[in-house]
């Protein structure tokens, strides 16, 4: 989450914004730990003027930010798919949930979630809070990019041991939500069956040349 805040922080220092962040645009570089992501899929990125809203409607059921589905939005929204990604990290279950899109959409423009979750039950307080200050309806109380790097919890979680048995729980709800999710699994299998390695890049650079 760190690496992802720095990233979206040197975009919006750029006045760029993704409007569709979410677990599948963030990839692992072949032969590499855990801690050496990439955030990918700059499709739907675009150019705001800071002073000025933009009305299209844009993003990825679950993580898209209320303010976007109400037609008024800004670099904001990246911050509020974020504090998506890390509920559904923690916990292997998304906060806005429903059977269908529409259901989904009404859930987010309510903007309500809670911590109720057996997976939550070992979950610091101070993750909790970093997750409701990036998933706060009010876009001028909404953490920036920035401010979310000075969090408590970004800052000082390399020191927090991980509860192996609690991360298990986490994992096995994660895949069952994926499990359920066709169209992301449709998106996973065309990102691992399309994309290429950073050795493949680079020979095919070479035979370009």
């Amino acid at each position: 989450m760190k690496q992802m805040l720095s990233a979206i922080a040197y975009c919006h220092n750029l006045n760029i914004m993704h409007r569709d962040l979410k677990p599948e645009n963030i990839l692992l570089e072949a032969n590499k730990q855990y801690d050496q992501i990439k955030l990918i899929d700059f499709g739907t990125a675009k150019k705001f003027d800071p002073s000025k809203k933009i009305k299209e409607q844009i993003g990825t059921p679950y993580y898209i930010a209320p303010e976007i589905l109400n037609g008024q939005y800004g670099k904001e929204c990246d911050l509020w798919s974020l504090g998506v990604i890390t509920f559904i990290l923690l916990s292997g279950i998304p906060p806005f949930n429903g059977s269908s899109d529409a259901e989904i959409m009404s859930a987010i423009r309510k903007g309500k979630f809670n911590f109720n979750h057996k997976s939550f039950q070992t979950v610091s307080e101070t993750a909790k809070d970093f997750i409701t200050k990036l998933l706060n309806l009010d876009v001028t109380r909404r953490l920036t990019a920035q401010q979310a790097l000075q969090h408590k919890w970004i800052v000082e979680g390399a020191k927090v041991s991980v509860d192996q048995a609690s991360l298990l729980d986490s994992m096995n709800h994660l895949k069952s939500f994926h499990k359920n999710n066709v169209f992301k699994t449709a998106t996973l299998s065309f990102i691992s069956s399309h994309l290429t390695t950073k050795v493949e890049r680079e020979e095919l650079a070479r035979a370009f040349k």
